[in-house]
């Protein structure tokens, strides 16, 4: 397994320590590690307790950012967003996450959990970082768009330890979120803003101009409601090139959930690729689009 850069606290916490009065903040934020771990000795430092965050060049604060090889996403909605069977279906982390687990507030009645995406290279500025951590984070409903900054560090779990809860983490050893697909997700989101700030492109039912690229998951929801098998065979494969010119690798599984059905062979990621080849500029989000307005 390959490893990623990541900063580990020295002492493990059964309980969140920051609830209890006189917590020692300074020597909190300045017993950070800076480690190289793989998926699954990030998953066992978590289980233990240890909290973790970026790199840090001495006390963890903004202006101390060294570089940072994860993306951490938290999940506080005590619903079923932050239920790890729920996130795992998320199509960003089938294809990408490589931990999801129960946070020390989690029950089973409120849900809270996060999600990790280690990179195969380590994001070097803190404006950068924060950039990265953002397009992710608006990709997963309910997700705390304040846990953004540079210098955010996340509690491991050390309750999962102490009663032996390994249902309350779950991981994907070989996972890993290259840098490239992140750049990618950051033009369409970038695209989007645009799109919203002008407000000029034709919407269909229920499609507001401003969702002119509209996330990843959504854009699977409304599909649900489109029948692949309700068109012809050329206009199925425009819409499943679309999504991969769209939205990346990380839309093959929406893209396959979509076009699967009984009885008929599913779509395999090199069926899928030859489409997207075979479709270099037809098929865009005009398309998906338009799918929703004519077939749901």
């Amino acid at each position: 397994m390959t490893t990623f850069k990541i900063a580990i606290h020295r002492v493990a916490f059964i309980e969140k320590p920051s609830d209890e009065p006189g917590f020692d903040w300074e020597y909190f934020n300045s017993a950070f590690e800076n480690r190289e771990l793989d998926v699954l000795e990030l998953c066992n430092a978590i289980y233990l307790g240890f909290a973790y965050c970026p790199w840090m060049d001495g006390k963890r604060k903004v202006e101390n950012f060294k570089e940072a090889q994860h993306i951490a996403v938290d999940l506080d909605t005590g619903d079923k967003r932050a239920d790890i069977e729920e996130l795992v279906r998320h199509p960003l982390v089938q294809g990408y996450g490589a931990i999801i687990h129960e946070t020390p507030s989690h029950t089973p009645y409120a849900p809270r959990a996060r999600v990790i995406f280690p990179l195969d290279e380590p994001i070097r500025t803190a404006e950068g970082y924060k950039a990265a951590i953002q397009v992710v984070t608006e990709l997963f409903d309910g997700a705390d768009p304040a846990c953004v900054d540079a210098a955010r560090f996340f509690f491991g779990n050390g309750k999962l330890g102490f009663y032996q809860h390994t249902d309350g983490i779950w991981f994907m050893p070989d996972a890993c979120l290259p840098v490239s697909e992140l750049r990618r997700m950051a033009r369409l989101r970038l695209q989007r803003m645009r799109a919203q700030q002008q407000a000029q492109t034709q919407s269909a039912p229920n499609i507001q101009p401003s969702d002119e690229i509209m996330p990843l998951p959504e854009m699977a929801d409304r599909l649900r409601a489109v029948n692949p098998y309700a068109m012809h065979y050329l206009e199925w494969a425009k819409i499943v090139a679309a999504l991969g010119h769209v939205y990346g690798f990380a839309a093959f599984t929406v893209a396959r959930n979509w076009s699967d059905k009984p009885g008929k062979d599913p779509l395999s990621e090199k069926k899928w690729r030859s489409l997207i080849k075979d479709h270099p500029k037809a098929a865009g989000y005009g398309t998906l689009v338009r799918a929703i307005k004519e077939y749901a």
